[in-house]
Order: structure tokens, then C-alpha cells, then sequence
């Protein structure tokens, strides 16, 4: 895993030895593993990983996730920064959606403690299961070719080294390592679209191609060129 995520980052230009690298970390599985790789790639490329985790107050265990990053950083003599925001009093005051705004609000505190700490990239845990996901997700919405190429694995400063992965293999890595992540009990939320598509329309497509999210990647992969 740790070849293979290396490979993806030096053949797609996303990061070179020596870079400084804000990475995201919610503490869910995905970004665990986003952190631990690049913990791990220090010895022989000289990254410099520092760790950006903002605390959206949308749930009652959301400070459990920021104790569980702030102890894992402590543990491995990381540099952390940690911030906390009401995500859901800023949107009504903006008349704009939570999801919206959570994006919003966590794309700005990244650019802005990256830009703080001198940081040349700003890693974030998207997986290939997440790029099916928004491909559905802007298909719906009648997205054309631009929408449906979803997410890039570069995009200004925000680089994604773990979309080629499925969010299975990462929680695999993880167990290999003996590693914990946290469940967000918000991503079982049907009230929110995405989640549907995940636990809903996804696994109805599975029924007629198993393979339904590797085509998926394939088609965003080909909107994107």
C-alpha cells in the first residue's frame, strides 16, 4: 500500500520529496489512513506532514473525534491545528444548506492554516467509492462533462492521493496496522443525498454491475480528459 500510494503521488506530479503537506484529518477511516501514509513516507521522501482538523459541531461526539486526532498527532509528535465552528448557525445565517456550508467552511480553514504554516499542499482523504459517489451525485443534477469528471486528484493546492483506493482496501490497510479510525454516525443520515446514493442507489446498481464504481471512476476519469 505504502508503494502503491508513494506511485500515485510521484507519477501524478501531486507532491515531491521534501514538500511540506497540510493533510486533513477527520479521524474516520479514510483520512487515518491518508495521515499514516504520509507518516510513514517521511524516512525516505522528507515530507513534512502537518494535520488541520476542524471541528464542525454537527454532532454530540464531534469533540470525540478532535480528542481522537489530537491523541493520535501526540502520539507521533505531529504538528496539529484544531479549530471548531457552528456550522449549523452559519448556514441558517446564511440561508445556504449545511452540507453546503460544511464544505464551505472546512475548504476555507484548510487554505487559510495551510497558507499560515507554509504549507505547498493541502492532502485531503477522497477514495474512488467518494468519486463514484459525486458522479452520481452531479449526474442527477444534470451536470455536463465538467461537473461529471468530479473530483480531481489535483485541484490548486488540494491534492487527493487516495482516489484511485477504495474505502475498503484503506480500512484494510488500517486493520493490517492495528490502526482505530471513528464511525461519523452523520454518514448513515438519509436526510442528506449523498448518503442515500451511498447506502441506497449504490448498492442497487452493484445488483447489475458489482464493478459499478470502478466504471464509474473510469467515466469521470474520461470526462476529465
Amino acid at each position: 500500500m505504502l508503494e502503491a500510494f508513494a506511485d500515485v503521488l510521484f507519477s501524478n506530479r501531486l507532491a515531491v520529496p521534501g514538500d511540506k503537506i497540510m493533510v486533513a484529518v477527520s479521524g474516520g477511516a479514510d483520512s487515518m489512513a491518508l495521515i499514516d501514509l504520509f507518516r510513514r513516507s517521511v524516512p525516505k521522501f522528507g515530507f513534512e506532514p502537518l494535520v488541520a482538523h476542524l471541528d464542525h459541531g454537527l454532532r454530540d461526539e464531534s469533540g470525540l473525534d478532535a480528542e481522537f486526532v489530537v491523541d493520535y498527532c501526540r502520539q507521533h509528535d505531529l504538528p496539529l491545528t484544531v479549530e471548531a465552528v457552528d456550522v449549523a448557525a452559519l448556514a441558517d445565517e446564511k440561508g445556504d444548506g449545511v452540507e453546503n456550508t460544511a464544505r464551505t467552511v472546512r475548504r476555507e480553514f484548510l487554505q487559510r492554516v495551510a497558507r499560515e504554516r507554509g504549507c505547498a499542499r493541502v492532502a485531503v482523504a477522497q477514495s474512488a467509492d467518494e468519486q463514484g459517489e459525486t458522479f452520481l451525485f452531479r449526474l442527477l443534477r444534470g451536470s455536463g462533462l465538467s461537473g461529471l469528471a468530479a473530483m480531481r486528484l489535483q485541484k490548486g493546492v488540494f491534492i487527493r492521493p487516495l482516489l484511485p483506493f477504495h474505502r475498503r482496501e484503506l480500512e484494510q490497510y488500517l486493520e493490517e496496522r492495528g490502526l482505530a479510525w471513528r464511525e461519523d454516525s452523520s454518514n448513515r443520515d438519509l436526510r442528506f443525498s449523498r448518503n442515500r446514493i451511498r447506502h441506497q442507489l449504490l448498492p442497487e446498481l452493484r445488483s447489475y454491475n458489482p464493478r459499478v464504481v470502478e466504471a464509474l471512476n473510469r467515466i469521470s476519469r474520461q470526462a476529465a480528459a
